[in-house]
């Protein structure tokens, strides 16, 4: 709160009730890519998928998974949403065809490929195929 010169409160920290859209952060993860790379694009796509959704986590965030056979364990974090099934080549998310290009998780029969508790708000996982 604020106050005028009398000490009033001059409500300088109330809303006129604008709610902006939540614009998530997109980062790529492709088996081409690199874990040392920022992620911020298919050309500067990180390696693994657990890189992507560590840099996701910071902010929250979506993480693009590009076809192919990723051989790691997972732990999903909030606020995250990962989706597999891209092309490598998409500007949205409608554009994908998660059943033409195949993102799989191979945990090599080790336990389980996703884990996800903890979770302290929303998240999500969608268009994979196991093993």
């Amino acid at each position: 709160m604020q106050a005028d010169g009398n000490n009033r409160d001059v409500r300088a920290d109330e809303s006129d009730g604008t709610v902006f859209p939540y614009v998530p952060t997109t980062f790529y993860v492709a088996p081409t890519g690199d874990d040392r790379n920022d992620g911020s694009g298919w050309g500067s796509a990180k390696r693994t998928i657990q890189a992507g959704i560590e840099l996701a986590a910071i902010g929250g965030g979506e993480v693009w998974v590009e076809a192919g056979t990723y051989p790691e364990r997972i732990i999903l974090r909030s606020p995250v949403c990962l989706y597999g099934g891209f092309q490598g080549s998409e500007i949205n998310l409608q554009q994908r065809n998660w059943t033409a290009n195949l993102a799989i998780l191979d945990g090599g029969s080790f336990g389980s490929v996703v884990t996800a508790s903890h979770l302290s708000s929303w998240c999500a996982i969608d268009g994979f195929w196991p093993t």
